[in-house]
């Protein structure tokens, strides 16, 4: 079974086209000016708290302030031991004794919020958006930030490991148990071990994990010197997350017609994945588009017709 990745990049907008066997297999496509601010981080400062709707409206720079239920503005970072990034944590997190805490009027979904953190107006506060800003309303926020990489999901303020449900031997699950406490280098937070870690070698995982600890000491840094509302840290577009997801050994390759991209494509995957899967990417530079060269641009435009032809 042959299985290729193509990615075709224009002005505003990205396509991409998963092969299997010389047919499409799955369809993507990002427009710049519809870009997704789901899994972003800000810094935001709250505008407005409504203990009546369990919430507060935080202004994150987007026009419409997003919108954090008090339940989603947790900080389980209450080890005393831990050092390194936790005074920053406590700091951007608001959490001084000295402030009155905001406690929830209601429950929400049958849980109570624990450890709830301070919050009053003009606080300056880190966040994630969880779900994309719609009509009138704004982007719902989240305090429990989360980093995915390829195998491993990074919590920098959650104090838990887990491992995928999917992955069901119990010898697996085992063996990923002790690799996570192989992750001493993260000096705070917890680690979720994704489906795609099953059979990795602990090197790679390892590799994984670090990747994405580097990323959060970097977002806290920054988040540290900037001034509220600012954006602190970009989910990423389209093409890193298809490398990030896609790109394993059962692809043959990954064609990509920018050579801006390819070379930045090839770095990461050099830095994340490894040398091995590098010399799988290559960079189209034919005369015509890349997926009329793949003969697939007609199977494409086949999904938009009003019938639709199974076999």
């Amino acid at each position: 079974m042959s299985k290729e990745i193509l990615i075709q990049t224009q002005k505003d907008e990205r396509l991409v086209a998963i092969i299997e066997n010389g047919r499409i297999d799955d369809f993507y496509i990002e427009v710049d000016r519809y870009q997704s601010l789901l899994g972003n981080i800000y810094k935001g400062k709250v505008e407005s708290i409504l203990p009546s709707i369990n919430a507060a409206f935080v202004n994150i720079g987007q026009g419409r302030n997003g919108f954090l239920y008090l339940t989603d503005a947790v900080n389980p970072l209450i080890e005393e031991e831990l050092s390194g990034p936790r005074k920053f944590i406590d700091k951007i997190f608001g959490n001084n004794p000295s402030e009155a805490e905001v406690e929830p009027k209601q429950k929400r979904r049958g849980k109570r919020a624990k450890n709830p953190i301070s919050l009053k107006v003009g606080q300056e506060i880190l966040v994630q958006v969880v779900k994309d800003p719609f009509g009138e309303k704004g982007a719902r926020l989240t305090t429990h930030l989360t980093l995915p990489g390829r195998f491993v999901v990074y919590m920098p303020c959650d104090r838990q490991t887990g491992i995928s449900k999917k992955i069901e031997s119990s010898e697996e699950r085992q063996r990923l148990r002790e690799v996570i406490k192989s992750f001493t280098f993260a000096k705070s937070g917890g680690f979720i071990i994704r489906t795609a870690s099953l059979k990795q070698g602990k090197r790679e995982l390892i590799r994984d994990a670090k990747f994405l600890y580097h990323i959060w000491i970097k977002i806290y840094k920054k988040a540290e010197q900037q001034k509220a509302p600012a954006l602190i840290y970009e989910e990423g577009e389209l093409t890193w997350k298809i490398v990030r997801d896609y790109l394993t050994e059962k692809v043959d390759k990954l064609i990509i017609d920018s050579e801006e991209e390819y070379l930045k494509i090839r770095k990461f995957v050099q830095t994340l994945i490894g040398r091995e899967m590098v010399n799988k990417i290559h960079c189209y530079k034919g005369s015509m588009s890349l997926f009329d060269s793949k003969h697939i641009s007609k199977e494409l435009q086949s999904i938009y017709d009003t019938n639709v032809y199974f076999k």
